[in-house]
Parts: structure tokens; C-alpha cells; sequence
């Protein structure tokens, strides 16, 4: 049998997984809103991806639900961008995989507009 990977490797593993999500998210955002920048949709300071009005979508489009339907994105598939997480990404502690993807989204809006 099989020892189970230490917490540290699975939290990198789970970060590396959630800055891809999220880096499609950015170029998808980015290619809608072409002629804006990132940071003047999303504020990396106060983004909260739980949140339906100050998620990147919710800042984006006024809401959540808005955004999933402005960019023909079905809710069940709304992680793959870094919109949301799965239950996978949240075994053991959905807080801190929240706050993760939180902090992956700041540093990425605030690389955006350098890109």
C-alpha cells in the first residue's frame, strides 16, 4: 500500500492547479473585455471568489450569475476558468482552498495588465 502524499505537496499540487484555472479565467476576461484592463474591472485587493458581487465575475458584470451568462459558461463548469472550486479541491479544508483561490486571483489581475 501506498504512503498518502504529505499536506505540503498536495497543497502545492492544489495551488498549481488553481493558477491554471485561473490564468484561463484571466485570458478569458481579458479577451472579453479588450479594450479594459484587468485591474480596472477587478479589484485584486477586496476580490473574493466566494462572494457572488465581489468575485471576478461579480466585480466584472455586477454579479456572479451575470457573468457565467455573459460568457456562456455553464455553472458546473465555471471552476475550470478559477471561477469557483469543486469538491475535490476542498477534501480537507475549504477555507484555506478559498483563500487560495483568492490570493491566486489578487496576484493575477495585478500581473494582467503587465502581460
Amino acid at each position: 500500500m501506498t504512503e498518502p502524499l504529505p499536506d505540503m505537496w498536495n497543497d502545492a499540487m492544489m495551488r498549481y492547479q488553481l493558477t491554471i484555472r485561473v490564468g484561463e479565467g484571466v485570458d478569458l476576461l481579458k479577451a472579453y473585455f479588450k479594450d479594459s484592463k484587468l485591474s480596472e474591472l477587478i479589484d485584486a485587493d477586496t476580490v473574493d471568489v466566494a462572494s457572488l458581487e465581489r468575485c471576478p465575475l461579480g466585480q466584472a458584470f455586477g454579479h456572479y450569475d451575470e457573468g457565467l451568462h455573459a460568457l456562456d459558461i455553464p455553472w458546473d463548469k465555471a471552476y475550470a476558468y478559477g471561477f469557483s472550486l469543486t469538491a475535490e479541491d476542498t477534501p480537507n479544508d475549504s477555507q484555506a482552498a478559498w483563500q487560495a483561490l483568492n490570493s491566486i486571483w489578487a496576484k493575477e489581475v495585478r500581473k494582467a495588465d503587465y502581460a
